[in-house]
């Protein structure tokens, strides 16, 4: 949070990189398992690679590394990561009609973790999945079955009508601007009650309204890397000062904000999972 804090104090989210084009940020992965991060794994490993100017998207722990056939440069600092897991025990001589009594105690791990480009003797030679990025951003879109409309020059979802109103494309700059933009109108639009449920963060109007913020920006962020697209969509000054504020206030906020973000993305990828099965 602190890292996050000072990035966003300096008049930049870590998790965006307007003024470089060079650096394609795709969605974090442990190269030894090949399973994805996700959840505030995920904004802060892509906020690193940003900062350090990786150019893979593949991280592994020291011992995952040598079991490799790597070794971590000298020199070579690690990033944090953070491990997440629920613990069943069972309470000595305590049942309930007969059945033993299980409490579940959730824990946290901090570890390190290092870019494939901090490692000499493994190659990254995985060639990235064939895929059309325009293609998939539509039909994260449309089989989200949120109706997406263009008209005027603002964009935003009316949670009344569960609608998205978005500028025409040809007001971006980009193809990768426009999606960015929707994708975080569509996440704020996981919020209602049949779909997550997402409650305000606070009764406190202004902080909820800043939690929300950055649920969509996370969320919008997470499915730009799943896709394989980029932006270089910048945040207005007021957006980042709340985050901030938001942040100082909580140091838990940035790890809230990743798993509501995270569970958006989970269901806006399952519906577009479902349409592609029905098809």
């Amino acid at each position: 949070t602190n890292n996050i804090l000072e990035s966003l104090e300096n008049g930049t989210a870590p998790w965006r990189c307007p003024w470089d084009k060079d650096i394609q940020l795709e969605a974090p992965t442990n190269g030894h398992t090949g399973r994805q991060y996700n959840g505030v794994n995920f904004a802060y490993l892509l906020a690193a690679q940003n900062d350090c100017r990786f150019t893979a998207n593949r991280w592994f722990t020291f011992k995952q590394a040598k079991a490799n056939g790597g070794k971590i440069r000298k020199g070579e600092k690690g990033t944090k990561a953070v491990f997440f897991k629920t613990i069943e025990k069972e309470r000595e001589e305590v049942t309930i009609n007969g059945e033993p009594v299980i409490d579940y105690i959730p824990m946290a791990k901090q570890y390190t973790i290092f870019n494939i480009d901090q490692i000499e003797g493994i190659e990254d030679d995985e060639e990235p999945a064939p895929f059309n990025p325009v293609t998939d951003a539509e039909q994260l879109i449309k089989s989200s079955g949120v109706p997406l409309t263009h008209a005027g020059a603002q964009a935003y979802y009316r949670p009344d009508a569960d609608t998205i109103t978005m500028p025409e494309a040809s007001r971006f700059g980009n193809a990768e601007d426009y999606y960015a933009t929707a994708l975080h109108e569509l996440v704020h639009s996981t919020k209602q009650s049949h779909r997550c449920d997402r409650q305000p963060y606070s009764d406190n109007r202004d902080t909820a309204y800043a939690f929300e913020e950055l649920v969509a920006e996370l969320g919008s962020v997470f499915l730009m890397a799943q896709i394989g697209l980029s932006s270089q969509v910048e945040n207005h000054d007021s957006y980042i000062a709340n985050w901030a504020s938001l942040l100082k206030n909580d140091k838990r906020a940035f790890f809230k904000a990743s798993a509501k973000a995270q569970q958006a993305v989970d269901w806006i990828l399952e519906q577009a999972n479902e349409k592609d099965e029905a098809a």
